[in-house]
C-alpha cells in the first residue's frame, strides 16, 4: 500500500524552532538515506503534517506504508518508509518522525504486524485470557510488495470426488496455518491472534473445502500434502527454513485383527512414517513424523520375521523380584507386551560356581536355576525357552558405584546365542487377509 505526504524543508533548528514549527500546524521531521556508499549519512530536515501521517500511521499496513514524499515544489515525490516516531506521554500527539528513503530494486526486511480483532469466544464466554506474545513477524521483499497480510490461495483445487478423501474448510485451514508457523515463527503461541494476519482462500466445492454430503473419513490422506505444497510454494523465498520431503506422506496404517489368549478379539491400528524430511543444514530425523504427530512404529517392525526374545534375569533383586522364578519372569513380560508378544526366553546354561552362589545368597540375591518345572511353566505360556551360556566368565564377587553388582551376560555369548537363533527359526510373517 502507498500513500502520499507533502513536507517542508526546514532550515531552523533546536527545541524554540520545533516548539514554533508544532504550533504552526506542523511537526519536525528527518529524512536520512540517499548517501553515497562510503560517506557518512546525513539526514534532510523537513517538517510534515502530523494529521496525514497520523491517517498513514493508523492504516492497515501502517508503518510498513510505502510513503511518497514530496518536499517543497520537488517533481516528483521520493519513496520512504517511517523509520520512527515519537508521541506526546500525556495527550500521544505526534511530536517528530524520521523517514528513510528506499530503493525500489533492493530487498529490505520490514516487521508485518499482528492485529488482534474481534474477541475470542473462550474470553467472552469463559472468562479466558489472550496468550498474545509474538505481536509481528518479520518480511523480506521489495518496498512495493510489502504485505498487509499473508494469502494462501488454493484456487485450480481438484473438485470434491465421491470416495471418502475431502476434507472441509476448517481443517485445511488448519494444516495451512500449521505449514507457515513452521515456516515462519514456530514458537508463536497458538491463538486466534497468532494467525490474523493470514487469509486461506479455497474454491467451495474442491476437495480442499468439500460440501455436503462428499465424505470425509480419509481426510488426512489429503490434507497431509498441504505442508509439502506450501514449503513447495516458498522454497526459493525461504530456503533456510523449508524442509525436504518427508517419508509420511500419505499417510498409511496397518490394521491388524484376531485373538488374545484368553480369546478375547482384539483390533489394533499401527501407523508407519518415512521420516521427517531434512533441513538445509541437518539430514532428517528417521523416528520422527510430519505433519502428522502420530507414533511412528517403523514397518521394518511389522514385516519382520525375527524371534522376539526375552533374555532372562540371572538372579532375582532384593525387595523387587524376591518371590519370582523364571517362568514368573516370562509371565510378567508377556503381560507388558501384549499381543502375540513373545516367542523365545533365552536361559543360561552355565551355572556359576557353588561359592558364587552362596555368596549372592547371603546379599538376598538368588540364582534362577532353569529347572524342568520352570521349562515346563515357560513352555505352558506359549513360549519356547532356548538354554545357552549367557553370563561372563569372571570367578569374584565385585561392587558397582556402591550397588551390589550380580551376575551379569558376558556381550559375545548372547550375541553368538542371538545369532544362532535366527539362524534356526524365522518369526512366521504376518499374513495380510483381504
Amino acid at each position: 500500500m502507498e500513500s502520499n505526504l507533502e513536507a517542508r524543508s526546514r532550515d531552523t533548528f533546536g527545541k524554540n524552532a520545533a516548539r514554533r514549527t508544532r504550533a504552526a500546524g506542523w511537526i519536525p521531521a528527518v529524512v536520512y538515506g540517499g548517501h553515497a556508499q562510503g560517506e557518512r549519512p546525513v539526514g534532510h530536515p523537513i517538517s510534515v503534517d502530523p494529521k496525514a501521517l497520523y491517517r498513514i500511521l493508523h492504516s492497515d499496513s501502517g508503518v510498513n506504508t510505502l510513503i511518497g514524499l514530496k518536499v517543497d515544489d520537488a517533481e516528483g515525490p521520493t519513496r520512504v518508509l517511517v523509520r520512527e516516531y515519537q508521541l506526546d506521554p500525556v495527550t500521544h500527539a505526534l511530536l517528530h518522525a524520521d523517514f528513510y528513503r528506499v530503493a525500489m530494486d533492493k530487498l529490505l526486511t520490514v516487521t508485518v504486524p499482528i492485529v488482534l480483532r474481534g474477541e475470542a469466544q473462550g474470553v467472552k464466554l469463559q472468562g479466558g485470557v489472550v496468550d498474545f506474545v509474538s505481536r509481528d513477524i518479520e518480511v523480506e521483499c521489495l518496498p512495493a510488495d510489502i504485505p498487509d497480510e499473508i494469502v494462501v490461495d488454493f484456487s485450480g483445487t481438484s473438485g470434491q470426488v465421491a470416495q471418502a478423501l475431502n476434507a472441509t474448510l476448517p481443517i485445511t485451514k488448519s494444516y495451512t496455518m500449521y505449514a507457515l508457523k513452521c515456516l515462519l515463527n514456530p514458537a508463536i503461541p497458538n491463538n486466534e491472534g497468532a494467525f490474523l494476519p493470514v487469509r486461506v482462500e479455497v474454491p467451495e466445492g474442491s476437495i480442499l473445502n468439500a460440501r455436503w454430503p462428499a465424505p470425509t473419513w480419509g481426510r488426512t490422506i489429503i490434507i497431509h500434502y498441504i505442508p509439502e505444497v506450501i514449503f513447495f510454494a516458498l522454497a526459493d523465498a525461504v530456503p533456510d527454513k523449508v524442509i525436504g520431503g518427508s517419508g509420511s506422506i500419505p499417510l498409511w496404517y496397518g490394521n491388524m485383527a484376531g485373538q488374545r489368549r484368553d480369546g478375547r478379539p482384539f483390533l489394533t491400528v499401527i501407523a508407519h512414517q518415512g521420516g521427517l524430511g531434512a533441513t538445509a543444514a541437518h539430514d532428517g530425523v528417521s523416528c520422527l513424523s510430519f505433519p502428522g504427530n502420530v507414533s511412528n512404529i517403523p514397518v521394518e517392525i511389522a514385516e519382520s520375521d525375527a524371534p522376539v526374545v526375552y533374555i532372562a534375569n540371572t538372579t532375582t533383586q532384593p525387595g523387587q523380584t524376591d518371590e519370582l522364578g523364571l517362568a514368573e519372569h516370562v509371565r510378567t513380560v508377556l503381560h507388558h507386551l501384549g499381543g502375540r508378544g513373545l516367542d523365545v526366553a533365552l536361559l543360561n546354561a552355565d551355572a556359576p560356581p557353588a561359592e558364587l552362589r552362596e555368596h549372592y545368597s547371603a546379599q538376598g540375591l538368588r540364582y534362577l536355576e532353569p529347572t524342568e518345572n520352570e521349562l515346563g511353566a515357560i513352555r505352558a505360556l506359549g513360549v519356547d525357552p532356548v538354554l545357552a551360556p549367557l553370563i561372563d566368565t569372571w570367578s569374584g564377587p565385585r561392587r558397582l558405584w556402591e550397588k551390589l553388582d550380580t551376575i551379569r551376560h558376558d556381550a559375545d555369548r548372547v550375541g553368538d546365542a542371538l545369532v544362532a537363533l535366527v539362524r534356526e527359526r524365522r518369526r512366521p510373517r504376518i499374513e495380510v487377509v483381504r
